[in-house]
């Protein structure tokens, strides 16, 4: 016999909880969105020091380097991505680390700073294969 203290599911006004689902999915997406937003938006200030200490390609200008390729690197960035479509490779790596990061550092008080850096690094990563991808295809 079910005393009063139990709790029945099958009773009226008796509602599961499932808010806390709801929230961590929600969490989920948000981690998602700004870890691709992050690593989208860290790959213009990571591809001018790439053209500043190392070499970055820009479209009908070439390979460029030194303080000179700064700005026309950031706007390379924008022409990759925006023309040819690298926000989106960004973007679902980004999304993908942010979801990671949450998954290991969860409740960690760094958490954002975690994010941040596991962004940057991934976009210089990204950046650096497409300033050296000429070693590996050829000229372009």
């Amino acid at each position: 016999m079910i005393s009063s203290n139990d709790s029945n599911p099958y009773q009226l006004g008796v509602v599961p909880d499932h808010s806390s689902m709801i929230a961590q999915s929600r969490t989920a997406k948000a981690v998602a969105l700004t870890g691709a937003l992050f690593t989208t938006a860290l790959s213009f200030p990571i591809a001018g020091f790439l053209a500043l200490v190392f070499r970055f390609p820009v479209p009908l200008g070439g390979i460029v380097s030194g303080p000179r390729g700064v700005i026309p690197a950031m706007i390379a960035v924008a022409f990759y991505g925006g023309l040819m479509g690298g926000f989106i490779l960004l973007g679902a790596v980004g999304a993908f680390v942010g979801i990671v990061v949450r998954s290991v550092a969860a409740d960690s008080r760094y958490f954002r700073l975690l994010q941040i850096s596991a962004s940057a690094a991934v976009a210089l990563v990204l950046l650096f294969v497409l300033a050296t991808l000429d070693w590996y295809i050829g000229p372009w």
